[in-house]
């Protein structure tokens, strides 16, 4: 039984991109970009959000800053234990597609319709109080914003963000982490929400790298960590239940500065059938 399988996406879910009006949008992020820099204290919890009401986070920090390894631990083993309590290489092979439904609040109230085709097919639908307000849409390496019928590509750091927070799912990262030469290195240890972590860093091609945070405990994939623009991003897992021989997360921690968001699972498929269509963005 492991471990969840939607985890770093939710940074994505929860892009500054669900907005109606693309302006606010625009500016509210250049905003969130200053004030993430500036809130030090609350760097090593950061994970971005969409623009919205904004709960504060507690100055206890939910991931304990990262202490130089005391002993040597091979990275390869410990990411090793992570796929194994995950559910096994075998079993993360075949999850070749995800769908979900999930529910944002805390920063905002959204809904979420998430379609994956793994490795690098993405499509999220965003609603509030049941309209479709945007969608997001990755294809290979690009990525369009579509919006009232409208679509737009994103370019930049928008869309390495888009990449990067793929790239950073659990299920893709914990792939990567585990094919044999992968760049890997032992951080040191941490605390995920008081359990004991061991933190391995892994390099994601050409959109930097991730960190791994292991609990000591099980082996649990208990956070994910990667810098995109708006700071560095953290998501933190919880509320594990069995779905198909995975360890999902039903409850995500999203936080970015001393903004937080709380990604609730209401619904999962894996391996679900996706229509190409789905992906096409003039089909939208």
């Amino acid at each position: 039984m492991q471990r969840g399988i939607v985890l770093t996406l939710l940074a994505l879910l929860c892009a500054p991109s669900c907005t109606k009006d693309q302006a606010q949008v625009e500016r509210r992020a250049a905003a969130e970009r200053k004030q993430a820099r500036q809130a030090e204290l609350l760097r090593a919890v950061a994970k971005r959000i969409a623009p919205g009401e904004m709960k504060r986070v507690s100055k206890a920090r939910p991931v304990a800053e990262i202490s130089p390894p005391k002993e040597k631990k091979s990275p390869t083993q410990l990411v090793a234990r992570c796929v194994e309590r995950k559910g096994g290489r075998k079993l993360l092979a075949k999850v070749t597609a995800l769908e979900a439904r999930l529910k944002l609040s805390g920063a905002h109230s959204l809904q979420t319709h998430t379609m994956i085709r793994y490795p690098d097919k993405l499509r999220v639908d965003y609603r509030a109080g049941g309209e479709l307000v945007r969608a997001l849409i990755m294809n290979g390496e690009r990525a369009f914003s579509v919006m009232k019928g409208a679509w737009r590509e994103l370019e930049g750091a928008r869309l390495r963000d888009v990449r990067l927070a793929a790239a950073a799912d659990t299920l893709a990262v914990l792939r990567v982490a585990s094919r044999a030469g992968a760049k890997l290195s032992h951080l040191g240890s941490s605390a995920v929400r008081g359990q004991p972590a061991e933190v391995v860093r892994v390099e994601l091609a050409g959109l930097g790298h991730a960190a791994l945070f292991i609990g000591v405990a099980k082996h649990d994939l208990l956070a994910v960590r990667y810098e995109a623009s708006q700071g560095l991003t953290t998501v933190i897992a919880s509320k594990l239940k069995p779905v198909g021989g995975l360890l999902v997360s039903h409850e995500n921690r999203i936080l970015v500065g001393a903004k937080e968001t709380v990604a609730t699972l209401e619904k999962i498929e894996i391996n679900p059938r996706l229509s190409d269509d789905t992906f096409v963005v003039e089909k939208h």
